[in-house]
């Protein structure tokens, strides 16, 4: 049966716009991330990359990714900055931070995308090859940025406000504050190094982080020049506050970004956001995308 069959909720809209977009895009390395979004712990919900960054012309990408995303469940919380945090750490060659355990925190996270020198459940890695690596006495990511020209991107899908988010704060808000020059942030009431938004939204750090990653040198250590990262966003049914905090984060982060209210307008949104990365690109392209398993 098609993923679609029957009652069309939000998480098949998502799929459905997902997968159709995908058939139709070539010319650019595509990956998933994942909400985790039913462990509860003191180190947060966060995300886990579902899928590594891989070219979309190449061997079994595509069918594989589409499996991917047609096995995304709904429910629990939206962790979306803890999220779009783990997929700049895989970006970024950093320490794994959420992506270690999976939603029963039984670290199977990784058995499709391939295990390197992981201490526990090492069986399963995939024919994509590892996304983590063993080193420094921890777990790193291993970065898809290959080379100092490549494009790198985020584009994240939600549709709603963030939940159960706060345990990346603290580090944003020391990016924000510390590793950005005082004039060289931007004067504005949605940047603050406490990742406030406003008086009735609270707190959020995703237009921080998405200013954060397009300002730094994300790989500083290997490559010349800056590595940045964009970050993209596509609201699907929500308005307000929450879309605000998407399309700001958008502004800063050097991407674009779109609400939708159905099937047709979240396939066109991810289309232009894909043809602009497609188009800006040229030779080098590794783009990452953090899809939300829309919550039922």
């Amino acid at each position: 049966m098609e993923y679609w069959a029957g009652t069309d909720s939000r998480m098949n809209l998502v799929k459905k716009a997902a997968i159709e977009t995908i058939k139709e895009t070539s010319g650019i390395n595509l990956g998933l991330v994942r909400f985790d979004n039913s462990y509860s712990g003191t180190t947060g919900y966060g995300g886990w990359v579902e899928y590594p960054v891989a070219s979309l012309d190449k061997g079994n990408t595509k069918q594989e990714l589409i499996d991917k995303i047609n096995s995304l469940w709904a429910g629990g919380g939206t962790p979306l900055v803890e999220s779009v945090h783990e997929a700049a750490a895989y970006l970024r060659g950093d320490k794994v931070k959420y992506g270690n355990r999976n939603r029963n925190n039984n670290y199977t996270a990784f058995y499709a995308v391939g295990i390197t020198n992981y201490t526990t459940n090492t069986s399963g890695r995939g024919s994509i090859g590892s996304v983590i690596e063993y080193k420094n006495g921890d777990n790193h990511y291993i970065s898809p940025i290959t080379d100092q020209c490549q494009k790198n991107h985020i584009v994240v899908f939600t549709d709603g406000e963030s939940s159960s988010d706060t345990g990346s704060d603290s580090t944003i808000s020391n990016w924000y504050d510390n590793k950005i020059p005082k004039g060289d942030q931007p004067k504005s009431d949605y940047l603050t190094t406490s990742c406030e938004t406003d008086a009735d939204n609270g707190n959020s750090c995703l237009e921080e982080l998405a200013f954060y990653l397009n300002y730094t040198d994300n790989f500083p250590t290997k490559y010349a020049g800056h590595q940045r990262i964009k970050m993209h966003t596509i609201g699907g049914f929500i308005d307000g506050t929450t879309q605000r905090i998407l399309d700001n984060a958008a502004s800063y982060g050097g991407g674009i970004s779109a609400n939708a209210k159905d099937y047709q307008e979240l396939k066109t949104a991810l289309t232009k956001i894909f043809d602009d990365i497609s188009q800006s690109a040229g030779t080098f392209s590794a783009p990452a995308v953090a899809v939300n398993a829309f919550n039922s």
